[in-house]
């Protein structure tokens, strides 16, 4: 019994690494990528952003994240979030 719990343990251990390592290189991709890629909630909140859509205007990506869609595109941002809610 004692075996078949470090077996456990350590299967949970691996899993982690293996999430550990696909969160890094999604993290990268995201990070790293030349066009400007970013996710907001269906509030209209950036969520994340990477550096370069952050760049577009003006801020830093930390800077980005939280601050609400109505604020960079006070015309457009209704017509934005009516696409962004009718996506599944």
């Amino acid at each position: 019994r004692i075996a078949a719990l470090e077996r456990s343990e350590q299967e949970h251990r691996r899993v982690e690494e293996e999430l550990r390592a696909s969160e890094s290189r999604y993290r990268f991709l995201f990070e790293a990528h030349g066009a400007p890629i970013a996710v907001f909630d269906k509030e209209g909140i950036f969520l994340v952003a990477n550096p370069v859509s952050a760049s577009n205007f003006g801020l830093e990506a930390s800077d980005l994240i939280g601050t609400s869609i109505r604020t960079l595109f006070p015309d457009k941002a209704d017509v934005l979030l009516e696409r962004h809610r009718r996506k599944p």
